[in-house]
């Protein structure tokens, strides 16, 4: 009877270190949850076409500016993984900078980098020759961003172009007379 006891205190002793431990977990694993969500953005972004024919052949054009307070970015990725579009003919980053294969943080896309670190606070790069997909529907493109700060962020931000099916159809009737 007193082995029973003894276990008894023995469990309670472990149930309130685990109760213990995973309460100071939540509490400091939630505030990393929170602070990230609700972080500042570094960065926006917006295509300067907001709609594409279903197969049409187009240069798409992303503006990027950085959001104010944060210093210059420095690389710029874009992603069209999931959207139905082709890869691009060619991509074209700013003036002195390189395009660089992905690498983490920013693990698929096309990466422009500034080889010099300085960055630009606003700037455009364009996927050359994209082959919209066949389905119409809203396609989310992946940008990311990493800045220059002493402690660079890495973000990424989701942008939509949206394929339509122009394609016009107009039936003709034979015509006919009454006699």
């Amino acid at each position: 009877m007193k082995a029973n006891l003894m276990l008894g205190v023995v469990s309670k002793k472990i149930s309130r270190k685990i109760f213990l431990l995973l309460t100071a977990f939540f509490l400091i694993g939630g505030f990393f949850v929170v602070k990230m969500a609700f972080a500042d953005p570094i960065f926006s972004v917006t295509a300067a076409v907001e709609a594409v024919d279903v197969g049409q052949t187009k240069d798409l054009t992303f503006n990027v500016i950085k959001a104010t307070g944060e210093t210059a970015l420095k690389t710029i990725a874009i992603s069209e993984v999931g959207t139905g579009f082709s890869s691009p003919t060619s991509i074209v980053c700013p003036t002195g900078w390189s395009v660089i294969p992905a690498m983490p943080p920013i693990v698929n896309g096309y990466v422009c980098n500034d080889p010099t670190g300085v960055g630009l606070d606003s700037t455009s790069i364009t996927l050359k020759g994209m082959i919209a997909p066949a389905s119409a529907g809203v396609k989310d493109f992946s940008v990311s961003a990493i800045n220059t700060g002493a402690e660079p962020k890495t973000e990424n931000v989701k942008t939509q172009i949206t394929v339509k099916d122009l394609k016009a159809t107009a039936t003709i009737s034979p015509i006919t007379t009454n006699i």
